[in-house]
């Protein structure tokens, strides 16, 4: 399995004069055997292998207890990504405005089932969250993770459509985005960098 980071941008609003509220962000691509096998792909794609979200009716969440290709999979994915982000930290300017002192973290991913009316207005993560990616496990022909300035809810751009690629950013006080109305079944790896 590989995981490549690239294209890392910074986004100031115009009404930014300290720089405070920048989004970063960067494209993410995983190449992963695992991922690309019948079986995975017939796993994630078994709803009877999903629980229901408690935060919104349209979407479910893989069923980690499980022992199967998918959850193994991942737990491959957490060691590489967890390197790869904490590898990409140190030369991102707002990972030390906002999470110097992130010493102690942990990485988690889980698999959202999206169906159609999925919705997330514009917001802001809560402040436990450090990075997180969103990465597309099929072809999205829906919808995808969509950036927003944050002084005015301007869309400036959106994550990649294509499989096994995504959308990274780091966790500040201008990294406002949202998803959705989400139009056809969106199967996406969730992943979190987090403060434990």
């Amino acid at each position: 399995m590989e995981i490549t980071i690239t294209d890392s941008k910074c986004v100031r609003s115009k009404s930014d004069k300290f720089g405070f509220y920048q989004f970063e962000y960067f494209n993410v691509s995983v190449d992963s055997p695992e991922m690309a096998s019948d079986e995975f792909k017939a796993n994630v794609l078994d709803p009877t292998n999903y629980l229901l979200s408690s935060h919104n009716k349209n979407r479910s969440v893989y069923d980690l207890s499980q022992q199967d290709l998918v959850t193994e999979t991942l737990k491959k994915f957490n060691k590489l990504a967890h390197e790869k982000i904490l590898e990409y930290s140190k030369s991102s300017p707002m990972y030390k405005l906002f999470h110097l002192k992130a010493e102690k973290n942990i990485f988690t991913s889980t698999i959202n089932w999206d169906r159609p009316g999925f919705y997330q207005g514009v917001h802001l993560d809560n402040h436990a969250i450090i990075v997180q990616m969103i990465i597309n496990l099929f072809d999205n022909n829906s919808q995808s993770t969509t950036l927003y300035m944050y002084d005015d809810d301007t869309h400036f751009d959106s994550g990649p459509l294509e499989k096994f690629r995504g959308l990274g950013f780091i966790n500040t006080a201008g990294a406002t985005h949202g998803i959705g109305p989400v139009t056809q079944n969106r199967y996406t790896l969730y992943a979190l960098l987090e403060y434990n």
